[in-house]
């Protein structure tokens, strides 16, 4: 029982670590190569870093929520950790396969490459970081995390500083990751659980169809929020992606905040739902919308008060002249971090047909949009359009939070399969 104990007090000390730390590195890199390099530099990775992250959701293929929660073993380890390495592989031939129909320059091309299978490397990490989690050895997950990304951060700081080379950056950073994938992460799953091959396709089956719903609401999630960062990319030069990210990076913090909002109340929501209370679940989640509304507002009016000279300080940037992209980027990532949450509640509570076709449907919508903003506006088009898609999908949240309890009047608590509506 002590043991048990100071296991939960490591778990959820150095779990909250490795989840900072790795939720910051983007932000690091960011800003370190707006302090030592150039726009069109930061455009590029702006550009490739937004790609990485859109395709890495198709190789985590729902990542490892449902392997931690399937308790009763129903997958076998190696049926997760297979299937990981196989939606990993596929990824890996359909990014290749969009950078030869894009047709970019050789250098940005192999930037997007690498910079894909530096993601992809963390996900087939996360397959081992389940095993770990379920013999209740998640600090050894967050130390993972942490001396990860600490590493990182310095490789990439150190050879931009020295050499001014991203591609460079890049290959390291890939190296790392593939060496903590290789020596540590595999290493201490193994050292948990012997893991028997096992071929039975029932069990590919099972797995494939139960994440398959929450792997695409998750990349068009994803698409979305970097929608017109892909427009601006082929219609805008290297150094206006570059000035979109720069005003995007204060905007993490809302995400940030929200992700620490969330993660805590999941299980809760979950036991809520499976009593059926639905009032509770509503009640939360509104204070959820309200908190983090108050908090993007006062974050918006900090940063009309103080952005300017923060970012002469910390980005050598002068933002009075783009004050109010900046703003309305601020409040568009408002909106998307609250309708994020909202989709994580109703995968909690197995609302996934409904969310897929809402998201469908506005990112069909949201990338038409981006085109004529763009073409039409340039970078002032490109913020426009980013805010309204965002607005546009906390509204469709908000209405179906909304009609939570109407859906559940008539109908009893269903079992747990990811394809009810």
């Amino acid at each position: 029982m002590k043991k048990k104990k100071n296991n939960m007090r490591k778990n959820v000390l150095w779990n909250t670590i490795g989840v900072f730390t790795i939720s910051l590195t983007s932000f690091i890199y960011s800003l370190i190569l707006v302090r030592l390099c150039n726009l069109n530099i930061t455009g590029i990775w702006s550009y490739s870093f937004a790609l990485a992250c859109t395709t890495v959701t198709l190789a985590s293929f729902g990542g490892r929520t449902y392997q931690v929660t399937d308790v009763k073993n129903e997958i076998p380890t190696y049926v997760y950790i297979s299937s990981r390495y196989i939606t990993v592989t596929i990824t890996i031939f359909l990014t290749i396969a969009f950078i030869l129909f894009k047709g970019f320059d050789l250098e940005k091309a192999i930037i997007i490459f690498l910079l894909s299978l530096f993601k992809y490397c963390e996900e087939l990490s996360d397959v081992y970081y389940g095993v770990l989690q379920k013999h209740d050895y998640l600090y050894v997950v967050g130390k993972s995390m942490f001396f990860k990304s600490i590493i990182n951060i310095l490789l990439f700081f150190i050879t931009i500083l020295l050499s001014k080379s991203l591609l460079l950056a890049v290959v390291l950073i890939l190296l790392n990751n593939l060496l903590f994938l290789i020596l540590y992460d595999r290493r201490k799953a193994r050292k948990l659980e012997k893991i028997e091959k096992i071929n039975k396709m029932d069990y590919y089956k099972k797995y494939f169809k139960n994440n398959l719903i929450i792997c695409l609401i998750l990349f068009l999630s994803i698409f979305l929020v970097n929608c017109s960062k892909y427009v601006m990319g082929n219609y805008l030069s290297n150094e206006i992606q570059g000035i979109f990210n720069v005003l995007l990076l204060p905007a993490t913090a809302v995400s940030l905040i929200g992700s620490f909002i969330i993660n805590p109340i999941l299980v809760n929501i979950s036991v809520d739902f499976s009593n059926n209370e639905m009032k509770k679940i509503k009640k939360s989640s509104f204070k959820i919308i309200i908190v983090l509304l108050v908090f993007g507002l006062l974050l918006m009016l900090g940063g009309y008060i103080f952005g300017p000279i923060l970012y002469k300080i910390i980005y050598n940037f002068d933002l009075n002249e783009y004050m109010k992209e900046f703003l309305i980027i601020m409040l568009g990532c408002t909106f998307y971090t609250i309708s994020t949450i909202l989709s994580m509640i109703f995968i909690t509570l197995r609302k996934l047909k409904t969310q897929l076709v809402y998201n469908i449907i506005l990112s069909i919508a949201a990338y038409i949009l981006c085109v004529w903003f763009v073409k039409n506006y340039g970078i002032t088009g490109g913020v426009y359009s980013y805010a309204i898609t965002m607005f546009i999908r906390f509204v469709i949240y908000l209405i179906m939070l909304l009609n939570v309890k109407e859906e559940k009047k008539n109908e009893k608590t269903k079992s747990s399969t990811c394809f009810t509506n």
